[in-house]
Protein backbone atom coordinates (compact mmCIF):
# COMPACT_ATOMS: atom_id res chain seq x y z
CA UNK A 1 0.00 0.00 0.00
CA UNK A 2 3.08 2.35 0.80
CA UNK A 3 4.35 1.98 -3.06
CA UNK A 4 0.90 2.72 -4.20
CA UNK A 5 0.18 5.88 -1.91
CA UNK A 6 4.02 7.27 -2.85
CA UNK A 7 3.22 6.98 -6.45
CA UNK A 8 -0.16 8.30 -6.12
CA UNK A 9 1.24 11.21 -4.28
CA UNK A 10 4.04 11.05 -7.09
CA UNK A 11 1.40 11.69 -10.10
CA UNK A 12 -0.92 14.63 -7.74
CA UNK A 13 2.51 16.68 -7.53
CA UNK A 14 3.58 16.56 -10.98
CA UNK A 15 -0.76 17.48 -11.89
CA UNK A 16 0.20 20.19 -9.39
CA UNK A 17 3.05 21.16 -10.96
CA UNK A 18 0.95 21.43 -14.69
CA UNK A 19 -1.43 23.54 -13.34
CA UNK A 20 0.72 26.02 -11.58
CA UNK A 21 2.71 26.10 -14.92
CA UNK A 22 -0.47 27.27 -16.37
CA UNK A 23 -1.43 29.82 -14.06
CA UNK A 24 1.62 31.36 -14.61
CA UNK A 25 1.38 30.93 -18.06
CA UNK A 26 -2.11 32.43 -17.90
CA UNK A 27 -1.17 35.39 -15.52
CA UNK A 28 1.70 36.34 -17.72
CA UNK A 29 -0.74 36.48 -20.99
CA UNK A 30 -2.93 38.52 -19.19
CA UNK A 31 -0.04 40.79 -18.10
CA UNK A 32 0.95 41.62 -21.57
CA UNK A 33 -2.45 42.14 -22.86
CA UNK A 34 -2.57 44.77 -19.56
CA UNK A 35 -6.09 43.81 -18.47
CA UNK A 36 -3.81 41.10 -15.49
CA UNK A 37 -2.96 43.61 -13.34
CA UNK A 38 -5.23 42.88 -10.46
CA UNK A 39 -4.58 39.08 -11.67
CA UNK A 40 -1.20 39.29 -11.46
CA UNK A 41 -1.61 40.44 -7.79
CA UNK A 42 -4.02 38.08 -7.23
CA UNK A 43 -1.88 35.43 -8.22
CA UNK A 44 1.01 37.02 -5.84
CA UNK A 45 -1.27 37.22 -2.79
CA UNK A 46 -1.97 33.17 -3.32
CA UNK A 47 1.89 32.77 -3.88
CA UNK A 48 2.42 34.69 -0.61
CA UNK A 49 -0.48 32.64 1.37
CA UNK A 50 1.30 29.25 0.39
Amino acid sequence: MNKKAEFGWEEISKILLVLLGLIIIIGIIFYLKGRGNELAKEIINIFRIS
